[in-house]
């Protein structure tokens, strides 16, 4: 039987605490698997949102149509960043194995600042097409 320590919880026998350091390599493995995947998919996310978002932008200049997408692209060009941001976050949370408060509220800051700005644009597009739905009584 194991003796009690100072702080009143039993020793561990060497058997224990090896399959307690064997178990926690295996949620660390686990835990970096996840992390790889996750950043694979947001990148590849990132690439094809950018790819698409030139795409879009070369077919909105050479059809004159650049001022009517503006808010779409600009929408998407700050999901963009929203998404290497939270990249970034995996990133430092791999290295780190610990998670860490400001990449999170530079993300949260980003998709607030984004859903601000597409707001702010939706509206000025919706009240000059129907200027009677804001009118004053």
């Amino acid at each position: 039987m194991a003796a009690a320590k100072a702080g009143g919880k039993a020793e561990e026998g060497p058997v224990v605490a090896r399959l307690r350091e064997q178990i926690a390599r295996g949620f660390a493995y686990v835990e970096d698997v996840m992390y790889v995947g996750l950043a694979a998919l947001l990148a590849l996310r990132a690439l094809v949102l950018l790819g698409t978002t030139a795409m879009t932008l070369g077919r909105n200049v050479a059809g004159g149509a650049l001022p009517g997408s503006i808010i779409v692209l600009l929408d998407q060009l700050l999901l963009v960043l929203l998404i290497v941001e939270l990249l970034y976050t995996v990133h430092v949370s791999f290295r780190e194995h610990v998670l860490t408060a400001p990449p999170f509220l530079l993300v949260a800051l980003i998709a607030a600042v984004r859903r601000i700005l597409v707001l702010t644009a939706e509206t000025k597009t919706a009240l000059e097409s129907r200027p009677d739905v804001f009118a004053k009584p």
